[in-house]
């Protein structure tokens, strides 16, 4: 009798140990697929917001920072046009003018500005940053969002979980696993994957989808960027961190419009960055989002006291020598814009006069 005993035993270890092994070989294939495919840590794969997704906040998250030290520091939240990232020097031409402007070099910038990004990528950095203080804090974008009207309004979440991007972002804090596994996360990474398959779901990539180029006459995302303009402006208040908005500008040139935007007519820089305005839909779309969404911070400016806020278009000239697309600046351009800003704050005395 004791010999079937110590067989069964032998065969459930056998299983257990097959089962381990399955799991682990599991585990470590779908880590090394997610490392390929999404560039998610492999070591921390619960770290990737952080390190994949939102690189940029580990400088500053590094960095001494505080209201009581002898600099001025400065924080930048926007997108390309104003990203380090994208070569634009337009923090950098803020710096030097806020160091001429107060007679001092103790003027330093961090620059969380990056391509792509908009009110829902600055709000979360921002918020990540809670145990830092800046003596400034600088937003600009207008223009990334429009990108996400370009689908139904049936598929559009107001979350921005129809671009692949936020969807994931979004299911890694679903998974807290992952801090151990990543095979929970993976399923469910697939089967929201496949649900585009039979039409459950459909993802905003890169490059809109001309088919739905119409559909971003709707200007979908403006209770979204409203939403998280103003929980910025609140973070910043509870901070009582001084918050300049600085309201968007676009360079449409008038022959480009007048030719229906068929003939090459414009007059933009040649710059070694630019976009063609189809990253980000039609024409005549992008500009319907650009002006709802400068409303938007119009409104959120007019209804928190406290709130600085200064309107860029009338104050950089729209013409070719200041743009190299539809919103990307020239150095000429980067100079005016950062100018003006600088102007602007010491005006208006958002900060101490000494460092």
């Amino acid at each position: 009798m004791q010999a079937p005993r110590n067989s069964a035993r032998q065969k459930g270890l056998f299983a257990l140990i097959t089962i381990v092994l399955i799991g682990l070989f599991c585990e470590l294939a779908f880590r090394l697929t997610l490392k390929i495919s999404k560039e998610i840590p492999f070591v921390r794969p619960d770290l990737a917001v952080e390190e994949h997704f939102y690189k940029e906040l580990k400088l500053v998250q590094n960095s001494t920072i505080s209201t009581d030290n002898d600099s001025l520091d400065v924080l930048i939240l926007g997108g390309s046009v104003v990203a380090d990232e994208w070569r634009s020097k337009v923090a950098r031409y803020l710096q030097d003018s806020l160091r001429k402007g107060l007679n001092t070099s103790k003027v330093r910038y961090f620059n969380l500005a990056n391509l792509g990004h908009n009110t829902n990528d600055n709000l979360y950095k921002y918020k990540m940053l809670g145990d830092k203080r800046f003596d400034l804090v600088v937003f600009y974008e207008g223009i990334n969002e429009t990108r996400f009207n370009n689908i139904p309004a049936s598929l559009f979440r107001s979350d921005y979980t129809h671009v692949r991007w936020y969807h994931d972002i979004a299911l890694i804090k679903q998974h807290p696993e992952m801090r151990y596994t990543v095979i929970p996360f993976t399923f469910h990474l697939f089967l929201n994957y496949a649900s585009t398959l039979v039409g459950k779901r459909y993802f905003v990539n890169d490059t809109p989808d001309e088919r739905f180029y119409s559909e971003a006459f709707d200007v979908k995302t403006a209770p979204t960027y409203r939403k998280n303009l103003s929980q910025i402006v609140a973070t910043a208040q509870a901070r009582k961190e001084p918050l300049i908005l600085v309201n968007f500008t676009y360079y449409i040139p008038e022959k480009w419009r007048k030719s229906n935007f068929k003939d090459q007519e414009w007059d933009y820089a040649g710059c070694d960055l630019s976009s063609p305005i189809r990253t980000w839909g039609t024409p005549l779309a992008v500009e319907k989002g650009i002006l709802t969404h400068r409303a938007m911070m119009q409104q959120i400016a007019n209804e928190n006291k406290g709130v600085y806020y200064m309107d860029m278009m009338p104050l950089l000239p729209r013409e070719g020598r200041n743009f190299c697309d539809i919103c990307h600046l020239t150095d000429d351009g980067c100079r005016v814009f950062a100018n003006n800003v600088a102007s602007y704050v010491l005006k208006n005395n958002m900060i101490r006069s000494s460092y």
